[in-house]
């Protein structure tokens, strides 16, 4: 909104920053440029400019950025996506421009996701799954993660060369950093990494130590008067899959990473779950933010880049 003297403001603070000299006071609205973008004018040293909200000088709209983003999450191809554009909007960006859009933003919305303080349960699920790679040649990959058994929030999530017991340790290491806690319990399957992880990395010396319970598929483990069991995981895995299935293989391990990273952010903050009431994870977990607007995607990628 705007302030008496014609500042920008939001709740009595500026919203705008300075790109020369870095002031948020007297930051004024001065007229559009030639493609209709707000202009500003900063009062301290006279400059006219356009703040970066996390689309400045993208070809294409915000809205159609974003529209791309969440199509690729919920498992479309690029190429599909271009067709509904085209069909749509009467757009044609490529599909490698697309591709650029998905790995750009998601790398944005990770490391701003990444800074949310957690309130999760005292229970946590951990499994791994093997992804196959088409362009690049290395050995077995495998997708590690981590969920809150209550709110589903994926808390961590991994690829690796193998799975060893180092490759479990970083997933575990992760949780630990992220959460800042201690859970009671970790489920997962049978793999051998995961005990000797489980005792490292979750070490108390002074206070009972984490319990393990090891869980197949559709079995489930008595703990507290509660019964416990890893099928949240593999509903997650299943997700997982879904969006994978249409890629036929990742090309090269690095946008690999980059685009799991993406499909994290998707899966805790846009992706209702049926079994939450359609609610998100990250709603659960007591992160703060207007789940109910439509421009959450846009507010995320703006605060993020102002960050």
């Amino acid at each position: 909104m705007l302030g008496g003297s014609g500042e920008i403001k939001k709740d009595g603070v500026d919203t705008v920053k300075c790109k020369r000299c870095g002031s948020i006071r007297g930051i004024i609205k001065y007229g559009f440029n030639k493609t209709g973008i707000q202009c500003y004018l900063c009062k301290a040293c006279r400059s006219k400019f356009i703040p970066d909200n996390g689309f400045l000088r993208m070809q294409y709209r915000a809205r159609i950025i974003e529209i791309s983003w969440r199509m690729y999450y919920e498992g479309l191809s690029l190429r599909k996506i271009k067709r509904h554009l085209k069909l749509s909007y009467g757009l044609n960006p490529s599909h490698t421009t697309i591709y650029r859009w998905i790995l750009k933003y998601s790398r944005l919305l990770k490391s701003f996701t990444d800074e949310f303080k957690l309130n999760l349960s005292n229970i946590y699920c951990a499994d791994e799954m093997r992804l196959d790679f088409g362009g690049e040649n290395v050995g077995e990959i495998w997708f590690w993660d981590m969920i809150d058994l209550e709110t589903r929030f994926l808390i961590a999530s991994k690829l690796s060369e193998g799975r060893k017991i180092e490759n479990a340790v970083e997933i575990f290491e992760e949780c630990k950093a992220k959460t800042r806690k201690f859970p009671q319990a970790v489920i997962t399957d049978g793999l051998s990494s995961y005990p000797p992880t489980i005792s490292n990395v979750f070490n108390r010396p002074y206070s009972k130590p984490v319990a393990h319970l090891k869980v197949g598929p559709s079995k489930h483990m008595a703990l507290g008067g509660m019964s416990l069991s890893n099928n949240r995981m593999e509903r997650v895995q299943g997700t997982i899959r879904e969006r994978y299935k249409v890629m036929r293989g990742f090309g090269a391990l690095s946008p690999a990473r980059t685009l799991m990273d993406g499909f994290t952010v998707y899966y805790n903050f846009f992706r209702p779950h049926q079994a939450l009431k359609n609610r998100v994870p990250a709603k659960l977990a007591g992160i703060k933010l207007d789940y109910s607007s439509k421009g959450l995607w846009r507010e995320m990628v703006e605060m993020a880049t102002m960050n």
